[in-house]
């Protein structure tokens, strides 16, 4: 993300707003606190949303617009699908391990821990559950360019074993966070590799 000091008022709000809530989960992170840190007075947080909640929907939106971007430039490079695949598993250990150095420990992922602490709340949790199944599309599509490829099988359930490699990297992140430990990310390519039965020297 962009420094705060090259963005307008509402951008250094959602900044902000998923960074501490990255950090500290949602009921930890003040309206005023969110103001503080993105320098910008509480009289234009109310200009923009209309409340913390719908900061927060639009701060996690923003926070996965950012990593779409770098999820469709990995998809659209003219690299192989093998590394184009290995990109995404590289994104999340870099971006983990530089959180991991700025921070102190392993901060996970805003989608998941605004998801999971904000169950009760129908518009947090469907926004969770939307930006989740926009990453399994991800993930779907790098599949499929792996099958045209011969790493895996063309009989493959695309859809369906998007939906684990997405389950088993949320499960990975989660405890690398509770254990504050980056190692249960440094083997997830090719644990992937493993679930997905990937072969190198292309047997199908």
């Amino acid at each position: 993300m962009e420094k705060l000091n090259t963005k307008k008022s509402k951008e250094k709000l959602l900044y902000s707003c998923a960074n501490l809530m990255l950090l500290k989960g949602y009921h930890a992170v003040s309206v005023d606190s969110i103001c503080e840190k993105a320098q910008v007075l509480k009289g234009s947080f109310y200009h923009y949303f209309k409340s913390k909640t719908d900061l927060t929907l639009q701060a996690m939106e923003y926070h996965f617009q950012e990593s779409g971007m770098l999820y469709e430039r990995i998809l659209s490079s003219n690299k192989c699908p093998n590394d184009k695949f290995k990109g995404f598993f590289q994104h999340i250990y870099k971006t983990q391990n530089k959180l991991y150095e700025s921070h102190g420990h392993v901060c996970g992922s805003l989608t998941v821990t605004l998801g999971s602490e904000m169950a009760c709340n129908d518009e947090i949790s469907s926004k969770a559950a939307a930006i989740t199944n926009n990453h399994i599309k991800y993930y779907e599509r790098a599949l499929e360019a792996l099958a045209s490829s011969d790493y895996i099988s063309k009989k493959m359930n695309f859809s369906d074993t998007a939906y684990l490699v997405n389950a088993y990297v949320v499960g990975k992140i989660t405890q690398a966070r509770i254990s504050n430990n980056l190692m249960p990310l440094e083997k997830l390519e090719s644990e992937i590799h493993n679930l997905i039965h990937y072969r190198s020297d292309n047997p199908y």
